[in-house]
């Protein structure tokens, strides 16, 4: 019992989340919400308070190097505060890109990846 509960642990703390969807689809999620501005100018797109993690995708930070997107790197956007030299965007061509994780250490301190394509 004591093992298991370890083992359940240990997965938890290699455990990264991420998603990767339109912004429209990720308000409509609960996951987006835009905040401040005044009369409509201004306002910024950010991470929801208490979002429902259900729809996200499980990375073990220990091995994942690489997270494909199905969009080109020039029309996506990395909404979540990953520090910006722990990553790069590679474009593999006009419709496909890949997120290459230089630094899972600095990457993966914050454990949720939200990447918005258009």
């Amino acid at each position: 019992e004591k093992d298991a509960l370890i083992a359940r642990q240990a997965a938890e703390l290699n455990t990264g989340y991420y998603i990767i969807s339109t912004e429209k689809d990720l308000k409509e999620k609960g996951i987006l919400v835009e905040k401040g501005g005044f009369l409509g100018i201004g306002k910024t797109t950010r991470l929801a308070d208490g979002f429902d993690t259900s729809p996200f995708l499980l990375a073990d930070v220990a091995t994942t190097e690489r997270i494909a997107i199905a969009a080109n790197v020039k029309d996506v956007k990395i909404i979540s505060s990953h520090h910006p030299d722990s990553y790069r965007l590679v474009a593999q061509d006009d419709a496909h890109g890949t997120l290459e994780i230089l630094d899972p250490r600095e990457f993966w301190k914050l454990r949720y990846l939200v990447i918005v394509t258009k």
